[in-house]
């Protein structure tokens, strides 16, 4: 195997406590990328390779990958030596491509190819399962530059009174985007669950990696979601939001980010995309932002670019373009030559 060139900066928080910067030159670091993958897509380390070229050519410093629970524990408390193993692959192809990439993790968007002993666990068990899969995930990812963090989980809940097993939602194109970590509150608040299911998975990653940052995917209304933020960011390195700015409102969502923002940490919009708006409520909200957001990951979705033209491609196209458009603005990797 030929040796990586140009190896990526550690990434840590800069001196302002305000966003992210190279650990050791300083080097402020705006995240400038995609969401990318479905379950299954990253098996196949070739198409891997492709997409991550793809995202690099577009000026895309960063990417956020989703790995599935379910494909690498082989039980409650094993996961798969076959399946670090892959993941330290990916990792090094995104080092030759000079992509940072947000781990997130954790996730079951289709809970029936989860492990049938999964949904058989307790709450307590559960989260215990889920500490032992960031520890397998901090072990494999600890010696790479290319991670800029480890989302705990995408847009989790806190539940109360619902029936055994109802551990997903969030259902959006089939797939179930969001997970509840409690299913009753058992005499506690939701502030209390919230808090110490992130202190129990951020304690099992800093056990094996004390140097990448972690974070936690949030929905924007906390007072549904139970997951508010001003209750786990001592436990993060910063906060990470989903905000689809509608039409007309996109003011709302800059205010969510400025909010955030208040509360003293780096915030990073995970998910941005113009599905509840158009193209120039997308960038009106970026512009917005910039002087809040440590930096923004919207949608690459390659099978929407080639072909029959359709309302999906068309908006996966403007994206694209936008995307393009602001990249010498934003995506800022720490020696790459495209600091603004």
């Amino acid at each position: 195997m030929n040796p990586v060139a140009h190896s990526l900066e550690l990434l840590g928080i800069d001196a302002g406590g305000t966003g992210f910067a190279g650990a050791l030159s300083g080097q402020r670091f705006t995240a400038w990328g995609f969401n990318w993958g479905a379950p299954g897509e990253y098996r196949d380390l070739g198409a891997v390779r492709e997409r991550f070229a793809e995202m690099r050519a577009l000026d895309a410093n960063a990417v956020r990958v989703h790995l599935q629970f379910g494909d690498l524990m082989e039980s409650p408390t094993r996961a798969s030596p076959k399946q670090l193993a892959h993941i330290e692959a990916i990792l090094a192809i995104a080092e030759r491509e000079r992509l940072y990439l947000d781990i997130s993790g954790n996730e079951v968007w289709l809970p029936a190819t989860a492990p049938p002993w999964y949904g058989r666990l307790t709450e307590a068990e559960r989260w215990e399962a889920q500490a032992d899969y960031w520890s397998a995930v901090a072990r494999a990812c600890a010696g790479s530059p290319a991670v800029l963090c480890y989302d705990l989980l995408s847009e989790p809940s806190v539940g109360h009174g619902l029936r055994p097993g109802d551990w997903y939602t969030g259902k959006f194109g089939g797939y179930y985007f969001g997970q509840r970590i409690s299913l009753d509150l058992a005499g506690r608040t939701r502030d209390e669950v919230a808090r110490a299911w992130t202190a129990q998975l951020a304690e099992a990653v800093r056990a094996y990696d004390q140097r990448h940052l972690i974070t936690v995917g949030l929905l924007p209304d906390m007072d549904v979601s139970g997951f508010r933020a001003a209750v786990v960011a001592p436990l993060l390195d910063f906060l990470s939001v989903h905000l689809y700015p509608q039409g007309g409102r996109e003011a709302e969502s800059i205010g969510v980010v400025e909010q955030l923002a208040a509360l003293g940490k780096p915030v990073l919009v995970e998910e941005t995309y113009p599905l509840a708006g158009d193209l120039s409520t997308i960038e009106r909200f970026i512009l917005g932002t910039r002087s809040h957001a440590a930096g923004w990951f919207g949608f690459y979705f390659p099978q929407l670019l080639g072909g029959k033209q359709n309302a999906r491609s068309k908006i996966a196209h403007a994206w694209l373009e936008l995307f393009r458009n602001y990249a010498p603005a934003l995506a800022r990797t720490p020696g790459n030559g495209l600091v603004a």
